[in-house]
């Protein structure tokens, strides 16, 4: 039996990455989900704003089928932040994931580096292009109409979350992932996440840079190795 693996977006990608991960063999049934970062940008407060996203994903994930057996959350970057404030929320309703996987994301309590979501545009496309590793060619007016909005978003909620998130250790067990060239989550920072959770934890290294989770069959083989075989069991039960 393959165990369900909700994933989520990070604010500058998109569907097709997660859809190559559904389509590579594993013990994980991946589904994407899209986290409604942009829908709640209007509220002032960001307090408010971390608690709208993350509501509004706990209540479509309660509903969803995929949780009413055992089921996995990998969150990427950005997306990363949104899982683990989602595993909080979904631990007090008792129906928290059985595996948490984070990847490209330093803990809440690092701070640096970053940029303010109230960058300039060209701030905020060279900070694409160093997380791509590669400049972005295509400068037109639509990717920044498309881009930029999600980018401010996530940055927005990455900034509050560090700011507003509880920062008691999960009870749940958690692997945190880094790129081997990821200029700013380190392998060696990513252990810092061990204090946030009580259950088993567990870093890895994938080589590639910060958006390491296009390569789909190396996420999904550290995501493997890092689920603990007590989850498998639940599983397959």
């Amino acid at each position: 039996m393959t165990l369900p693996l909700l994933c989520f977006h990070h604010a500058g990608g998109s569907a097709l990455t997660y859809r190559r991960l559904s389509m590579t063999e594993s013990r994980f049934a991946v589904i994407p989900v899209p986290i409604p970062l942009q829908q709640h940008m209007a509220e002032p407060e960001d307090r408010v704003y971390v608690d709208r996203v993350v509501g509004a994903l706990e209540r479509q994930i309660l509903r969803s089928s995929h949780t009413s057996q055992p089921y996995a959350l990998y969150g990427h970057s950005m997306g990363a932040a949104v899982a683990h404030a989602l595993t909080r929320r979904l631990e007090y309703q008792g129906r928290g994931p059985c595996f948490l996987a984070l990847g490209a994301c330093l803990p809440p309590h690092i701070t640096a580096p970053r940029i303010d979501d109230a960058a300039s545009e060209e701030r905020l496309f060279a900070f694409l292009e160093k997380a791509n590793g590669a400049p972005l060619t295509l400068r037109s007016s639509t990717l920044r109409r498309v881009l930029l909005p999600r980018l401010r978003a996530g940055l927005r909620f990455v900034r509050s979350w560090r700011e507003f998130v509880d920062r008691n250790p999960l009870d749940t067990p958690v692997a945190a992932i880094a790129g081997s060239d990821d200029p700013w989550c380190t392998p060696s920072l990513i252990t810092q996440w061990e204090s946030y959770s009580t259950e088993t934890f567990r870093s890895s290294t994938v080589i590639g840079s910060h958006l390491f989770h296009q390569d789909a069959p190396a996420l999904l083989d550290v995501l493997d190795r890092c689920l603990p075989t007590d989850a498998i069991a639940g599983a397959a039960a």
